[in-house]
């Protein structure tokens, strides 16, 4: 399915007229919204429902200060390498930065992994971690994005035309 929906996106979506563009655009925007709303539903429900050990809220915030300093070091590494190697890295320092702050969100993910593990005595407990975190981050990063991208220097996204490929 994944396949077929990059075939189409590749080729027909390009033979399609610009009502139909238009149109085939905001429905996926649609259901991209319904799915969003369902899996932030689950979480929060998740979050009031599971027993959680709510001591677990300072590790979370350990765990909250650590991320974006592992994050600069995952992502500054591979310019300071090319840095080093004398050759120009093939990504502008905004995009750099946008991966940067774009990876600080954890999200569903996360929570799915954490949901896997089979230890009864620390399953709440990582549970209650990942939760605080995912809600956290992808609240705080989510909030300020376009912000994020208009102090970098990048094109607000809003501004894009529906249809518009590149």
């Amino acid at each position: 399915m994944f396949t077929t929906a990059i075939v189409f996106s590749q080729y027909g979506f390009n033979n399609l007229s610009v009502e139909s563009r238009h149109g085939t655009m905001l429905a996926f925007e649609a259901i991209r919204y319904i799915f969003q709303a369902f899996i932030f539903a689950y979480l929060g429900a998740s979050l009031l429902t599971t027993q959680n050990k709510w001591n677990a809220l300072g590790a979370s915030i350990i765990i909250l200060c650590i991320i974006p300093v592992l994050r600069f070091i995952g992502v500054y590494l591979w310019p300071l390498i090319f840095k080093i190697c004398q050759k120009p890295f093939p990504i502008a320092k905004a995009e750099t930065k946008l991966l940067w702050y774009s990876g600080l969100m954890r999200g569903i993910i996360a929570f799915a992994l954490s949901l896997q593990i089979d230890s009864p005595d620390r399953t709440t407990y990582i549970l209650t971690i990942t939760l605080i975190v995912v809600m956290s981050t992808t609240l705080i990063c989510a909030t300020f994005f376009n912000h994020f991208t208009k102090t970098i220097g990048l094109v607000d996204v809003n501004l894009i035309k529906v249809g518009e490929r590149k």
